[in-house]
């Protein structure tokens, strides 16, 4: 399985190159988790919400990997979360 992994800032359209990426040449995407985590609990997150990211992230991923899937799009990563986190 191959994986790639898009790294970048907030809004610079990692989303909408994983799901062409996707389109194009097949395989399993895994999106950020973050943006379902502040969905279900309709609030910005704090420092105290990164390990249940981080959990769910690496959740969504091995979910995927299972599938083993021939090329795996990740739209993030969780060393984009940490620097972000630390950046914020």
């Amino acid at each position: 399985m191959k994986v790639l992994v898009l790294t970048g800032p907030e809004s610079s359209g990692k989303s909408w190159l994983a799901q062409r990426l996707l389109t194009t040449f097949g395989g399993a995407m895994v999106g950020e988790y973050v943006r379902y985590y502040i969905e279900q609990t309709q609030r910005d997150t704090t420092l105290a919400d990164i390990p249940a990211i981080a959990r769910g992230q690496l959740d969504w991923e091995d979910a995927a990997r299972i599938q083993a899937p021939h090329l795996l799009i990740l739209d993030t990563h969780l060393l984009s979360n940490m620097l972000w986190s630390r950046t914020l």
